[in-house]
């Protein structure tokens, strides 16, 4: 298989992927509440790159292959945590709703790209 045809992805970094579309939507009902403080916003739940890459490539039906593997298999300039999740609260308590889950709003995106209907 040609390198073209094969990814390799990081499975062992846990993040909280994130759509601008809710973040800004989420912003902007915060600003509202007049409330202040330091706030984390994410798309609720959260995956490895691995996970997030095949859920992506699922949608979009490639072809290819996914492969699993380690960051230090990486030569990167900055070293990136193994779990960087974010917790929301609160968030939920402050605008009275969580952003929607994180493959919702993959989906949503690739939609809004036009990479998927």
């Amino acid at each position: 298989m040609n390198g073209k045809n094969e990814l390799k992805i990081a499975d062992d970094q846990i993040s909280s992927p994130a759509y601008t579309v809710d973040l800004s939507s989420a912003i902007l009902d915060l600003l509202e509440t007049k409330a202040y403080g330091i706030y984390h916003m994410a798309n609720t739940g959260y995956c490895s790159r691995y996970e997030w890459a095949k859920y992506i490539l699922e949608l979009t039906r490639w072809k290819g292959k996914i492969v699993p593997v380690k960051s230090s298999d990486f030569k990167t300039a900055a070293q990136r945590p193994e779990f960087s999740a974010m917790n929301t609260f609160p968030l939920k308590e402050t605008i009275g709703y969580e952003l929607p889950d994180w493959k919702g709003a993959t989906k949503r995106f690739l939609k809004d790209l036009g990479v998927i209907e």
